[in-house]
């Protein structure tokens, strides 16, 4: 149960916001994937439903290892559910881009992945589930 007026972050991948993702570089299979998943107006209907209002969607970065070498040496395939949906194959078939991938890269830096996205609500302090537009927050995209 949430007290009134405070936030809830999701936070997840959404279709059509795949860019700079490392996985979706070199797993294109699990680009299928991500394209079943709810859209941000959907998360953000649902929650509405019960009261939670939307109130921004912004990028978070999350350094996802110190090299691209390290998160091709240690991916585990059931840490990333769009991995665990393609066919063997295919997985392999990305691993090996992965690694290749890795094996050539000149960055020595770690791997940051900007575009995890944050959608955050609110539940309203009444309770009714008001849109966001009722505060001036612009609709999700």
């Amino acid at each position: 149960m949430l007290r009134p007026g405070v936030p809830v972050l999701i936070r997840s991948a959404f279709p059509g916001r795949r860019e700079q993702i490392t996985l979706f570089r070199c797993f294109l299979e699990a680009i299928g994937v991500l394209h079943t998943y709810p859209s941000v107006a959907d998360v953000c209907a649902t929650f509405a439903t019960a009261g939670i209002a939307y109130v921004a969607l912004e990028p978070v970065p999350q350094v996802s290892a110190d090299s691209l070498k390290t998160a091709a040496d240690q991916l585990c395939r059931d840490a990333h559910t769009p991995l665990k949906l393609p066919t063997d194959a295919e997985y392999e078939a990305g691993l090996a881009r992965f690694h290749a991938t890795a094996d050539t890269d000149s960055e020595t830096g770690p791997v940051v992945d900007p575009p995890l996205t944050c959608s955050s609500c609110a539940r309203w302090s009444d309770g009714t589930g008001r849109d966001g537009q009722a505060c001036g927050v612009p609709e999700p995209t």
